[in-house]
């Protein structure tokens, strides 16, 4: 569901002053965050930082912009 938003948006903005944006973490980054949760195995972990970097690709697709 979150993933269809992101697709259907072409602006997007948003501030989080303690924290990068899912969108705009670099992989060790996103691993960090995740290892955080003790619920996640190493996989889930591995997976996880996985999805969010995929979902990255929609910000360099034709249309799109991202500004904080």
């Amino acid at each position: 569901m979150l993933a269809e938003r992101e697709r259907a948006t072409t602006i997007r903005r948003s501030f989080h002053p303690a924290a990068v944006p899912g969108l705009l973490q670099t992989a060790e980054y996103a691993r960090q965050v995740f290892a955080r949760s003790m619920f996640l195995t190493a996989e889930e972990t591995t997976r996880a930082v996985a999805a969010r970097t995929e979902r990255q690709t929609l910000l360099y697709a034709i249309g799109h912009r991202s500004s904080s």
